[in-house]
């Protein structure tokens, strides 16, 4: 079930922009939002047959302050990301939403230590595994990110393509991540976290080999052999890294570690993607 959690957690960055392709392609990009209703109706109806209802527990109270504190984080990073190329990076905006950031999230720390139920427990970041399983994961996800945001731009703008034509162009990564993420999972055991590891970093650092320094840019082929590449890269590392960031919990630990914790941690993927993008972006612009 574990090594499932890190397949939700990693397929939905690649899948993304190759179903967006084409919704974009064949309907229109309204379509990107519209997409959502039927389908928040269908998980709706199935949640309330499927999910037994539990009693209600009385004792905990939301983290309302935790929530704003968070909201103001991740929105200010946001902002500064996205803008900062527009507005420069060492202009005012940027930097102020930059300050805001941090003191939010100086903020934040503050009142989850000392919250009686906090959103997220800080006690999970004393466990050297679940933190070194943080770390990766945030990591791989920078590259994975960099490379699912940055690829269909560059295939449309640069290359002419159609959006379906970039979504076509890196669906072998969505492909690889959804093979290999559950085996990598089951397979710790046989193989060793270590093994498993080091040859989904090798094989992410192949296919970035691959972008920059061969025709994998240009060539069709070989551009699908480094995108299945990363995605089995990928693939390797989030099954493995999911587990072993669990491991050592139970009880309540576990399950606010399968809700709420890995998926902060594996979702800063798309700040730090969006981030790489617009740095690029603004040195493409001035070349």
């Amino acid at each position: 079930m574990i090594a499932l959690l890190g397949l939700m957690q990693g397929l939905p960055a690649a899948l993304g922009p190759s179903l967006g392709g084409i919704i974009t392609q064949w309907l229109s990009w309204h379509w990107l939002f519209f997409i959502n209703v039927p389908l928040v109706v269908v998980i709706v109806v199935i949640a309330a047959k499927s999910l037994a209802k539990q009693p209600r527990v009385t004792d905990l109270h939301l983290d309302l302050t935790g929530s704003f504190l968070s909201i103001i984080t991740l929105a200010s990073l946001t902002t500064m990301l996205v803008q900062g190329r527009i507005w420069g990076w060492q202009s005012r905006p940027t930097l102020g939403f930059a300050s805001l950031s941090i003191i939010a999230f100086g903020l934040f720390l503050y009142c989850e230590r000392h919250q009686p139920d906090p959103m997220i427990p800080l006690n999970l970041f004393k466990n050297r595994q679940f933190v070194g399983a943080a770390i990766v994961i945030v990591l791989s996800s920078f590259f994975l990110v960099a490379t699912t945001v940055i690829l269909p731009n560059y295939y449309v703008n640069v290359m002419g393509q159609t959006t379906f034509e970039a979504s076509l162009m890196i669906t072998p990564i969505t492909a690889m991540i959804f093979f290999l993420s559950p085996v990598s999972g089951f397979s710790l055991e046989k193989l060793g976290p270590r093994t498993l590891l080091a040859t989904g970093f090798i094989l992410m650092l192949l296919s970035y080999y691959g972008y920059g320094f061969t025709n994998a840019l240009s060539n069709s082929g070989s551009a699908m052999i480094a995108g299945a590449l990363i995605g089995a890269g990928y693939g390797l590392i989030v099954g493995p890294t999911t587990v072993l960031a669990a491991a050592n919990f139970t009880g309540t630990l576990l399950s606010c570690f399968s809700k709420r914790c890995w998926g902060f941690a594996s979702n800063r993927r798309g700040h730090f993607g969006c981030g790489f993008r617009e740095s690029i972006n603004s040195q493409c612009e001035h070349c």
